[in-house]
């Protein structure tokens, strides 16, 4: 993720419909935070970054990431059997 510094105040990313996990010792209140969304599970997830001051209205800013958690298995067909003559 990459929010903005705030420069003054705090800022916070907030998700919905649920939070995925923190990862590298990252937080919901780094701007940068990184997160993994293995057991959050596949899905779109709405991530707000808000900065607030306690003074002037909050800016907020969405992004959307859709999320496809899992392996797929792929079947090749049949076992074919070549053979050489000659």
């Amino acid at each position: 993720m990459s929010g903005n510094n705030p420069s003054t105040g705090t800022g916070t990313w907030t998700w919905s419909p649920s939070t995925p996990t923190y990862v590298n010792g990252t937080s919901a209140t780094d701007y940068n935070a990184q997160v993994s969304f293995a057991s959050a599970g596949s899905g779109t997830y709405t991530a707000t970054w808000t900065i607030s001051n306690g003074v002037c209205a909050n800016s907020t800013d969405d992004v959307q990431i859709d999320v496809n958690v899992g392996l797929t298995t792929t079947t090749a067909g049949a076992t074919a059997h070549v053979y050489q003559m000659g």
